[in-house]
């Protein structure tokens, strides 16, 4: 019995025949040797021999990566945000500035000293007359006293009419005074400092001016300014 096709259906059969021969150039044939993996297969290599018809090969451009931005964290950020961060940055700067900048003074940073561990002689003369005028412009005359009294046991140190160590007591640098001729003012300044600093004494102004002269007449004998 014989078929006929109508001109659509006889079109439409030539396309896909065509479209077949055409992958089956472009790939090679699949049912053939080529399919089992033995590198038998004659379809799909170019050897370079005769001319590569463009035709035969589609170029597909390479897809842009899938990258996923995410929202800037000052987004989210109300008026009342930015008013904390600018707070924080404000106080971030003070930070900095008194750590790197106020303490250095007249191109010199600042030491800080521990006066109860660090010995008397290893102290420099301009770091205990800083600490003196910072006791008086606060009005701490029982702090200045103190000051007064290990510019004393500085020099005396230095001079090596006495041995500071850390756990004598006064009385024991009497002993190492005796028989020197600045004995009797250093008794009276031990006596002084015995009584306000371990004593606990607050004092105010008049008797701080009034007991200055006890510690000053010694060091000025002893060459100290």
């Amino acid at each position: 019995m014989k078929v006929s096709l109508t001109d659509q259906e006889d079109n439409g059969l030539m396309s896909q025949m065509k479209n077949t021969a055409k992958s089956k150039k472009k790939y090679g044939n699949q049912n053939g040797n080529g399919s089992g993996g033995n590198g038998q297969g004659d379809g799909g290599n170019y050897d370079g021999s005769s001319p590569r018809n463009d035709e035969d090969y589609e170029y597909s451009p390479p897809s842009s990566p899938n990258v996923s931005v995410s929202p800037s964290v000052f987004n989210g950020l109300g008026t009342l945000g930015y008013v904390f961060l600018g707070l924080f940055i404000v106080l971030l700067a003070v930070l900095i500035f008194y750590l790197f900048v106020n303490n250095k003074r007249d191109g010199k940073k600042i030491v800080h000293i521990n006066l109860e561990e660090q010995a008397p002689s290893e102290i420099p003369l301009s770091e205990l007359q800083r600490l003196l005028q910072e006791a008086l412009s606060k009005g701490d005359y029982r702090g200045a006293i103190r000051i007064y009294f290990i510019f004393i046991i500085r020099d005396l140190s230095q001079k090596n009419w006495i041995r500071w160590e850390k756990d004598k007591t006064n009385f024991q640098y009497l002993r190492e005074m005796n028989g020197k001729p600045e004995y009797n003012l250093f008794n009276q300044s031990v006596g002084y400092f015995e009584i306000i600093w371990y004593g606990k004494r607050e004092i105010d102004q008049p008797t701080f001016e009034k007991i200055k002269p006890e510690f000053t007449r010694l060091l000025d004998k002893l060459g100290v300014h």
